[in-house]
């Protein structure tokens, strides 16, 4: 059996030594056809790991249901990057954040059954169905790679010659010695919070829950210390400041390599926030150089944009609307149908580097860091870190934007003085008296090594016409780095050296015919992915024979066209008239309100009659998402979350009969106080509201509360906060069997809210959501009696320290007097719209037709276009819904408000070349709340990603 183990430097296999460069590819936010191009391409990038998030609610929508088939087939995944010779680090969370609907954690967790005893039920936390859920999880997730860790003992051990570094395989990676692939396994994800009780009762026992369920290589955790987990290495996340924060984590945690678990790429787009710029690919190369320089090994998140598909989108906390899009975002080194981006290029050097020289990084010694100019201080203009070990020595050279040489000279250690070459590039590096292998020993370079391969072939990179020297074994040669297409090609000791220009270093593969220059990548079939514009390839084989690769232009497919659409007739929904209606028992009339809304695949049809007419302020109390209310057919308002919809209480006439609500069960917060506290659907009903006065506001000063009297996981909170804060009071007066809803909306800071002393909400601030809502009866609830109640909002700092006056922030909380639900519970009934009709439902759509307000289904037929281009679907003039193709959900859409007015930055939305047929059309399907004609919607194969502007 291997052994995996760790000191303050690396892993260590069996005593080998490992370094690890890995990217993030979670394997659902791609389908199975791609896994083969996308862990290739990673691996010819100079990667030698894959991380992998494993989505709960991916793999058991039901519970006890599990399904790891097609998509979501993790095995095949693990098999398919040891195929390729990488190590593979698996997430299984529970919770594992990006921007998933509740973190990844099934919606029907929350109906697990509770008792008195283990208290109410909340997720991240201790509460016994939710750890019973994850243990079940686990088991599964297990079951299905367990003899694929590393760990596993083969009938055979692997030769030892099956770890040198190959040409065309990993420097470093995964060579068959083990059982498989799986190296490390990260616990949770980014959970921050500081409590004794949860550290116990929580992140200890989600790693025992590992452990007994067949884990056995070592785990990690990325809490940024926020609470040290007992038996897992602390790993990092993070953008900025990194070089800074690993001298510090080495310093805190000297026993154990220094991790960055999640090295920032880029962020989820949400649908209330304009894209950002993307890192410019010198800013990125410079601080991959940050963290190396650092000691740190690091996982790129994403390396793959990815999709999320069906009603994987959630909601990122810390604004009103911030629900995540299919697409995840534009920072990653490939978009979400794989195709590079511009930050491909300096992954690929560093990568290259860091794997081929893993050793010599292994091996340094940081424990005594050397005082350095700081690499985040851009006044400091050049920034020189310097760390040697048994292996060899590095040097890192990092300059701010306004420092202008062109070189740098180095006085090394021996006398010698070294130029190193910096062109316009802001980041360099190289090495002194680095092991080549056992053949040889590289004295010094003026140029950035990139790899080194088969004991005879060394590959350096430096600005195009620059001058340098090279020393291997005591002889050395100057060399200029190209300025046209072809490569410079050197004897030295035996050792055949490459020198190739920055841009060349950007476009190159190793395989078994040698390095071949021009080329991304190699496809499935082993054929060279030219870079763009370029016809021809240079290949250098390992003896130093070069030649030139012909290729042919490659055929561009135009995109498919659509047929002409049909629509089909849900009319007789939205008047409660429909078949599709089932009844529910009255038992669960008010309680279902919520429970059909967690399990349908984004909308659901409520009705319920209203005994008589009633018109007034309304509202729907606790409601998380879009509620359309249509009486008699027609669409009254739109009540809850999110734009074109209102909290209320709004003025609203209903008649007499049936009151259906369309619900839109949308995504749920991924991370913060506020995951698992989602309310769905109806949540309290239909209610007439009147305001409740809660008189003047009384500030006092106190000491900073205590929120973990309260159950859950708490964000961003420490257990025994001490310091000086001010809390603000009020009254609340309630009548006996009268229901009273408390709302907190744009609190700025952290509080906790409560009521008669008695703590009932912790309100998170800055990462909380859009507002909190609590809804509570007198003589029912014990925290509210009937008369004056006393409410207060106790803060965690002073006013002056919010930065808001009293009457700002006391704005932030409201208070209503609740009527009886508008409608007899008994008569509920529900309509999941989970997929397209049958075809047979759909009648031909004229272009002039005019389509009636209201939610409606769409289809039209396409042929598969030839090729591997992606294809995407522009959807102009449309608004918000659902998209469809061959009776699969790709995801949802939100393109425009009811007004018609632009929503969010997504421009179009990928169809998965897997799911489309070989030799029948395709039905694509739009479900659109506002029924606009699809007159405009078109498709495309132009590879600018889903942030393109549509055409």
């Amino acid at each position: 059996m291997a052994q995996v183990s760790f000191d303050g430097q690396s892993l260590a296999l069996d005593g080998r030594r490992l370094w690890l460069l890995s990217g993030e590819i979670d394997f659902t936010a791609a389908t199975a056809d791609q896994w083969p191009a996308l862990l290739a391409t990673a691996r010819q990038a100079g990667l030698n790991t894959i991380a992998t998030r494993v989505a709960w609610h991916d793999h058991e929508a039901q519970p006890g249901r599990f399904d790891f088939t097609g998509d979501l087939n993790l095995r095949r995944f693990v098999e398919l990057a040891a195929d390729e010779g990488l190590w593979v680090i698996l997430r299984p969370g529970p919770s594992v954040r990006d921007g998933r609907d509740q973190g990844g954690i099934p919606p029907h967790v929350q109906r697990a059954k509770v008792d008195r005893r283990s208290g109410p039920m909340r997720v991240r936390s201790a509460s016994p169905p939710f750890m019973e859920g994850v243990s079940r999880f686990f088991k599964a997730v297990m079951e299905q790679v367990k003899d694929l860790q590393v760990t596993t003992p083969l009938p055979t051990p692997a030769p030892r010659s099956a770890v040198l570094h190959r040409i065309g395989r990993p420097a470093g990676g995964f060579q068959g010695q083990g059982g498989g692939p799986i190296l490390l396994v990260q616990a949770e994800d980014r959970w921050h919070a500081h409590s004794p009780r949860d550290h116990d009762g929580y992140l200890r026992q989600v790693v025992r829950y590992l452990r007994e369920n067949g884990v056995e290589t070592p785990i990690v955790v990325a809490n940024n210390l926020w609470q040290p987990v007992e038996g897992a290495i602390a790993g990092w996340h993070g953008r900025t400041g990194l070089t800074a924060t690993l001298r510090q984590l080495g310093a805190v945690q000297p026993e154990a390599p220094r991790w960055v678990m999640e090295l920032e790429l880029g962020e989820s787009a949400t649908l209330d926030e304009p894209l950002g710029p993307v890192e410019s690919p010198q800013d990125l190369q410079r601080r991959l150089l940050g963290v190396v320089s650092a000691g740190g090994q690091f996982n790129l998140d994403p390396f793959l944009a990815g999709a999320r598909f069906g009603l994987a989108q959630g909601r990122r906390t810390g604004g009103p609307a911030r629900f995540t899009l299919p697409a995840r975002g534009n920072g990653a080194a490939l978009d979400d149908s794989g195709q590079p981006t511009d930050l491909l290029a300096p992954i690929r050097r560093v990568a290259h580097f860091a794997t081929h020289f893993g050793p010599l990084l292994a091996s340094l010694g940081h424990e005594n860091p050397r005082a350095v100019l700081s690499p985040q201080a851009p006044s400091n203009g050049l920034s020189v870190v310097h760390e040697s070990g048994a292996m060899g020595e590095l040097i890192t050279l990092s300059r701010s934007d306004d420092h202008t040489a062109e070189s740098a000279r180095l006085l090394l250690p021996s006398g010698l003085e070294l130029d190193i070459p910096l062109g316009d590039e802001r980041s360099a590096w190289t090495v002194l008296d680095a092991k080549l292998g056992t053949v040889a020993t590289l004295d010094y370079t003026a140029f950035r090594p990139l790899a080194f391969v088969d004991d005879k072939l060394l590959v350096l990179y430096g600005p195009a016409g620059s001058t340098g020297v090279v020393g291997i074994e005591g002889e050395h040669l100057e060399l200029q780095a190209p300025t046209g297409r072809s490569p410079v090609v050197e004897t030295l000791q035996g050792i055949t050296v490459v020198l190739l220009s920055a841009e060349q270093a950007d476009a190159f593969v190793l395989d078994p015919d040698g390095l071949k220059i021009g080329a991304l990548a190699t496809d499935p079939q082993g054929a060279p992915v030219p870079a763009e514009g370029v016809g021809s390839l240079k290949q250098v084989q390992p003896d130093g024979k070069t030649k030139t690769l012909r290729l042919r232009k490659p055929h561009v497919a135009a995109a498919p066209a659509l047929g002409d659409w049909s629509s089909a007739d849900l009319s007789a929904l939205w008047t409660g008239e429909s078949d599709a209606y089932a009844p529910l028992d009255r038992a669960d009339a008010l309680g279902l309100a919520v429970k059909p809304a967690v399990t349908a695949r984004g909308y659901l049809a409520l009705r319920m009659d209203a005994p008589k007419a009633a018109n007034g302020k309304t509202l729907a109390p606790r409601a998380g998402d879009r509620l359309h209310v249509f009486v008699k057919g027609a669409r009254k308002a739109i009540l809850g979350i999110g734009p074109d919809a209102e909290l209320g209480p709004i003025s609203l006439r209903l008649a007499a009969g049936p009151v259906v609500t369309l619900v839109d069960a949308l995504g749920r917060y991924d991370d913060g106080s506020d995951q698992g506290m989602d309310t769905k659907g109806l949540g309290a009903g239909l209610r007439h509201a009147k305001p409740l006065s809660l008189g003047k506001t009384k500030v006092e000063a106190s000491r900073k509360p205590d929120p973990f009297a309260l159950p859950g996981y708490h964000a961003g909170a420490r257990q025994g906060e001490v310091g000086p804060a001010e809390q603000l009071t009020w009254t609340l007066s309630a009548t006996a069997g009268k229901d009273v809803l408390v709302r907190v909306q744009g609190l700025p800071c952290r509080a906790v809210l409560t009521l008669n002393d008695a703590p009932v909400a912790y309100l998170g601030g800055a990462v909380s959501g859009q507002h909190t809502e609590l809804v509570w009866t007198a003589e029912k609830e014990a925290a509210l009696t009937p008369g004056k109640n006393t409410l207060r909002l106790e803060l965690f700092e002073t006013l002056t320290q919010t930065g808001r006056t009293a009457a700002q922030l006391a704005a932030c909380v409201t208070a209503f007097s609740l009527s009886a639900p508008l409608g007899d519970p008994a008569t509920l009934h529900f309509a999941p719209i989970e997929t397209a009709p049958d075809a047979d439902d759909f009648a031909p759509l004229a272009k002039s037709a005019r389509p009636a307000d209201a939610p409606t289904w769409f289809a039209a037929d396409f042929d598969t276009p030839e090729g591997h281009a992606p294809v995407y679907v522009s959807l102009q003039g449309m608004t918000k819904g659902l998209i469809e193709l061959n009776g699969r959900l790709v995801g949802r859409y939100w393109h425009a408000g009811a007004d018609g007015k632009p929503l969010g930055p997504q421009q179009r939305y990928l169809l998965p070349r897997g799911w489309m047929n070989d030799d029948a059309p395709n039905r694509l399907c739009l479900f659109d709340e506002h029924g606009r004609h699809p007159r405009k919607v078109a498709l495309t194969t132009d590879p600018g990603g889903a942030f393109a502007s549509a055409r």
